[in-house]
Formats: C-alpha cells, structure tokens, sequence
C-alpha cells in the first residue's frame, strides 16, 4: 500500500488507475464526475479526481505485488 496526504491546487486533475481509498480532509473536488466534499471517504478501482477548492486529501493505492 501507499499513502500520499497533501494538497492539490484548483482545477488540478489527478488520474488514479489502481484500487484506492481517498479520504478529503479540506474543501472540494468531483471525482469521476461527481462532487465530493470535506469528510468523504470514497473507495473504488479508478478515479479521475479534480480539484475544486482547497483540496486536500488522503490518499491510500494499492502498491504493486511483490
């Protein structure tokens, strides 16, 4: 696993192509075209995040096996 905790600036796209757990932790983005916002916690298989407004975030992928 690997875990990045940071902030992105708006209007940032960030792609993620492996199974991840995010958790926002300030402001706003969509993520594969819907809002989220502080507090979410969002998981799936891929994503295409883009930040809004003052993101920040916690980021966990899975890393690659071994």
């Amino acid at each position: 696993m690997h875990c990045q905790i940071g902030f992105i600036e708006d209007h940032k796209t960030l792609p993620v192509s492996k199974p991840f757990v995010a958790i926002i932790t300030r402001g706003s983005a969509t993520i594969n075209g819907a809002k989220v916002t502080e507090g979410q916690l969002i998981e799936g298989k891929q994503m295409s995040l883009t930040a809004i407004e003052n993101l920040g975030l916690v980021l966990i992928t899975r890393g690659e096996s071994k």
